[in-house]
């Protein structure tokens, strides 16, 4: 078979966009590393994200093509996306396109891949959502009700990155599949830069974009107990942005009221480059999400040789196995002795950064992208792209 092309559109991810963007970025790593013979990748960008994709100039499977279009204003990338996007793809005949974010192309002249991702964006997940977890606008809910079963059913196959996932696609089993993320294992095992960010005392860390369902209100208030009950010497590290720049001013209040907004700190968003060494030197990685159709910075923390605690919900368990401390977020008092009994264990410390060395094995990234490259082939054959 002469080369299969695999467009990749890049738009719904700039500089600052959180787990979308860490996980486009390994999964073209991957690719770029297997270096298969009959597979090349074609990145669709913008200029205001083409620099993510530098480092793939060096691989000769890899080209770019920048686009004009304001991928930053979400609703100008999706009327690109919808009305424009499919023009490039006219003349092509051994072509696939993989759209990352949800959402296909509603006309496409080439067959597609999509992955979903985003919890809110399934509407039979969405009911069993609380309220308050919402942050999502209206908008958006329009789009991905009319949209995401749409394109499941036009797509010629649709990713879904947890088992948990594909339980709210039942009635689209056989056009999804389960590809399981992975973890840059290389990133954050031998990754020796140290930064200024680094508290000089013991710490908790946890990371996220700071959306409400993230619950750091819980790990501030279950931290506050440690502080009061036990008196512990660690500080609370917290790192992710802002996603409506409300979410920080609530925290800093909810420390403030817990009367330990001297020993939270607040990072904001975090280089990547700057978080290796934020994972490595802390004495434990706590994150207790109530929303996760995966979890990668539970398996980050595993790959750093940290222990974890993490909550008992959607897809963590799948992801986290017998290698951490699962809690339920709501229950505090739980959340602060489950922190407290890693931290004054070394024996659970080491039997769960061991159990933690075994499971990332599970979730690798080359097996990943072997699975997607299994996916665009099975496709090629399909669809006769040969």
């Amino acid at each position: 078979m002469e080369h299969l092309v695999i467009y990749v559109n890049t738009l719904p991810v700039y500089s600052k966009s959180g787990g979308i963007k860490t996980f486009l970025l390994e999964l073209l790593l991957s690719f770029a590393e297997r270096k298969s013979d009959n597979i090349r990748y074609h990145l669709l960008c913008t200029e205001k994200n083409v620099e993510l994709f530098d480092r793939f100039d060096d691989y000769p499977n890899f080209e770019k093509t920048v686009l004009k279009v304001d991928n930053i204003n979400p609703v100008k990338r999706i009327f690109f996306e919808q009305f424009q996007l499919n023009k490039l793809f006219k003349k092509e005949e051994k072509a696939i396109l993989l759209n990352i974010c949800n959402v296909a192309l509603l006309k496409c002249a080439i067959p597609q891949v999509t992955i979903i991702q985003a919890q809110q964006s399934i509407a039979a997940l969405r009911k069993i959502i609380p309220k308050k977890y919402m942050t999502i606008s209206t908008f958006h809910k329009v789009y991905y009700d009319l949209l995401v079963n749409r394109s499941i059913d036009i797509s010629a196959k649709t990713i879904c990155i947890s088992n948990y996932m594909q339980q709210f696609l039942e009635a689209k089993k056989d056009k999804t599949v389960i590809i399981h993320e992975g973890v840059n294992l290389l990133q954050y095992q031998t990754n020796s830069r140290e930064n200024s960010l680094l508290p000089k005392v013991p710490y908790i860390f946890s990371l996220s974009t700071l959306f409400p369902h993230k619950n750091m209100d819980k790990l501030i208030m279950a931290y506050s107990l440690l502080k009061k009950e036990k008196n512990v010497p660690h500080k609370l590290v917290i790192a992710g942005k802002d996603p409506d720049n409300k979410q920080l001013k609530y925290l800093q209040q909810v420390a403030k009221e817990q009367s330990v907004e001297n020993d939270v700190i607040f990072l904001g968003w975090v280089a990547t480059e700057d978080i290796p060494s934020l994972y490595r030197n802390a004495s434990l990685f706590v994150y207790i999400s109530s929303m996760e159709f995966f979890g990668l910075p539970v398996l980050e923390a595993m790959a750093s040789n940290v222990p974890v605690v993490a909550a008992n919900k959607m897809s963590i368990p799948e992801v986290v196995n017998d290698a951490g401390i699962l809690v339920e977020p709501d229950d505090i008092p739980q959340v602060a002795e489950k922190i407290y009994e890693v931290l004054t264990s070394e024996t659970l410390q080491n039997s769960l950064i061991n159990k933690g060395k075994r499971n990332i094995q599970v979730f690798n990234w080359d097996v990943t992208a072997g699975k997607f490259e299994k996916v665009f082939l099975e496709i090629a054959e399909k669809f006769s792209l040969n």
